[in-house]
């Protein structure tokens, strides 16, 4: 299974790339493979998109991988997202954060959804921005280390006045480890933009992983059992 998430058209919210590193910039960019062996040159773009990026010249840093290689490990620190426009301009997105990565754009493709921490030392969470890198929120707080947000469809019940988004992420919140006790267990959770309701949706003995909403509002996500 192919994790779908690392670079996100904006607008059509169409995403595609591959590993590219572009001369101008001397960096690295990550995206995802798409059907195109080869990246797109920036003036090919047709819409902005949105990806992780790590330099070029810096050593990437990653954890070390589980389950015999089963598990991918993450990315390590001094990711951050860019913004890129289809006359080949780099914005810097989130600025601010000692890591940043695995954005999510909205279904109107005016938002971006995003993992992140500000220092070393804190947990991942997961934060809220509008196309450009303004109006930051933070949606999670004390819920473990959450990483790969998704937006969800919305919610309605019969007793609110308006339908509601919700996000969907993947935690270590439970403090629990794997089954092969090589590391901590991540669970699928969902909760409000404003971080309330927090539920958690997957009871694993090993981990669940990637949410992805479907078009028909299932969630696909992968999951290591032994």
């Amino acid at each position: 299974m192919t994790n779908r998430r690392q670079a996100h058209a904006l607008d059509s919210c169409r995403w595609s790339g591959a590993v590219a590193r572009l001369p101008s910039t001397g960096v690295a960019l990550l995206t995802l493979l798409a059907p195109a062996l080869a990246a797109p040159s920036p003036q090919g773009l047709e819409h902005p998109v949105v990806l992780t990026q790590l330099s070029a010249d810096a050593p990437v840093t990653r954890g070390e991988a589980r389950a015999g290689g089963l598990l991918r490990a993450d990315y390590g620190p001094g990711c951050r997202l860019v913004r890129l426009d289809p006359d080949g301009s780099l914005r810097v997105l989130s600025e601010g954060f000692e890591s940043a990565c695995e954005p999510c754009v909205s279904f109107d493709g005016q938002r971006i959804l995003f993992a992140g921490r500000r220092r070393a030392d804190e947990p991942w969470n997961v934060w809220e921005m509008d196309r450009d890198g303004g109006a930051l929120r933070q949606v999670t707080r004390e819920a473990g280390n959450c990483r790969r947000p998704a937006y969800q469809a919305t919610l309605y019940t019969i007793d609110s006045s308006e339908p509601w988004m919700q996000v969907m992420f993947q935690s270590d919140l439970a403090g629990e480890l794997d089954e092969l006790g090589s590391g901590p267990a991540t669970s699928l959770y969902s909760c409000r933009l404003d971080g309330g309701g927090l539920q958690r949706l997957t009871h694993n003995l090993g981990s669940d992983l990637d949410p992805y909403l479907m078009s028909d509002g299932l969630v696909l996500c992968s999951s290591w059992q032994r």
